[in-house]
């Protein structure tokens, strides 16, 4: 049986999903995105425009961001880091600085 990532890419284009994400507001996106799936996700935000694709990597949280990236192709992450702006590039990783201190913490104070 097939999950609902793969029901829902077999009857919707990717495209033109993407497409309806940019059409509604930022909470809304941040929740459908959560909502896709692993496949679904990085499909979708590789059919992103690039100031979209930033907009949503900076409203999600660190955790979901680290999900995100790692799920993406190595090719794929390198290219999208490589077009961000050095600000976003910076405040990208200084949220993810922030959660990898915050699992260091947690792992060595139990």
């Amino acid at each position: 049986m097939l999950d609902i990532t793969e029901q829902i890419a077999h009857h919707v284009s990717i495209s033109k999903l993407a497409q309806s994400l940019t059409e509604i507001d930022l909470e809304q996106r941040i929740l459908a995105f959560q909502l896709f799936g692993e496949g679904l996700a990085i499909a979708v935000i590789n059919y992103l425009p690039l100031t979209e694709q930033i907009t949503l990597l900076q409203a999600i949280d660190a955790v979901e961001l680290i999900r995100v990236l790692e799920m993406m192709d190595a090719s794929d992450r390198s290219r999208l880091m490589a077009s961000l702006p050095d600000e976003v590039t910076a405040k990208l990783m200084t949220k993810l600085k922030a959660e990898f201190q915050r699992n260091l913490h947690l792992l060595f104070h139990k």
